[in-house]
């Protein structure tokens, strides 16, 4: 159990690298919140500036991709995250922010349709 654990951590940093440096390189505005060392294996939490999360969200949901607004604390809350504002992100910065969570059926094929849709949507 404890091999079977390791092995999918290693997974899921592997797919979370792939994520975050194809949105870097796709997305060049775009930043990633939160330590890219110190984090969850299975979850990305980004900035798209200038851009509307709800939007953004829906566009995506259209598309088969789901995602969040804001950090999980604060998921049922219209307010911005006290999570994300303690990162120093401003409410409007906060309100341009998504969240992905990645789980054991996540390929690195989902990630790259994430991406592509993104950039899609926020050329929209």
């Amino acid at each position: 159990v404890q091999t079977k654990r390791l092995k999918e951590v290693e997974r899921l940093q592997a797919l979370q690298t792939h994520f975050m440096d194809a949105l870097k390189t796709h997305l060049p505005g775009v930043v990633v919140n939160g330590s890219r060392k110190f984090r969850l294996p299975n979850n990305v939490h980004v900035t798209i500036p200038g851009t509307d999360n709800e939007r953004l969200m829906m566009q995506l949901d259209e598309c088969g991709i789901q995602c969040a607004v804001g950090s999980a604390c604060s998921a049922s809350n219209d307010e911005p995250s006290h999570v994300l504002k303690a990162l120093g992100l401003t409410d409007e910065a906060a309100q341009s922010s998504l969240r992905f969570t990645m789980g054991r059926a996540t390929t690195k094929a989902d990630m790259d349709y994430t991406v592509k849709t993104l950039v899609r949507s926020t050329k929209a």
